[in-house]
């Protein structure tokens, strides 16, 4: 007789049956700019990276980017979870300024990471607003 060992499902499983809302979500984004919103735990992310991967399979030809507040962040909240769901569709080197998803170089970009520049502009009044009221 032999039994059954109950083995809880990988990421990859847990995702493969989206939910309609997941499914609708996805199918309707195909603006420039997509915005998921919602509760905590609802699939947002998930749904979205589904949507990135299909886009950069089928983006035309040129640079792409992931862009967020670092690159630890995209890293935990992006690449992570692009490897949770297909394990062979993401090649990531961390602390690397880029990563391979499904064949394309994606410039992994921290919008923190970059370094202030100091303004150029100077004002040419000749006194402060606040005094040249008569």
């Amino acid at each position: 007789m032999t039994t059954l060992e109950l083995v809880p499902p990988t990421p990859a499983e847990e995702c493969a049956a989206l939910s309609d809302k997941q499914e609708d979500s996805i199918l309707d984004s195909n603006a420039r700019l997509n915005i998921w919103e919602g509760a905590i735990r609802s699939s947002k992310t998930v749904a979205s990276l589904v949507r990135w991967m299909e886009f950069v399979r089928t983006a035309p030809k040129g640079p792409l980017a992931i862009i967020g507040r670092t690159k630890e962040t995209i890293a935990r909240n992006v690449l992570d979870v692009i490897t949770d769901l297909d394990p062979g569709a993401i090649s990531i080197n961390r602390g690397a300024p880029t990563c391979c998803i499904l064949g394309r170089l994606i410039h992994v970009l921290g919008a923190n990471d970059a370094k202030p520049r100091k303004c150029c502009a100077v004002s040419r009044s000749p006194a402060p607003m606040w005094t040249r009221r008569r």
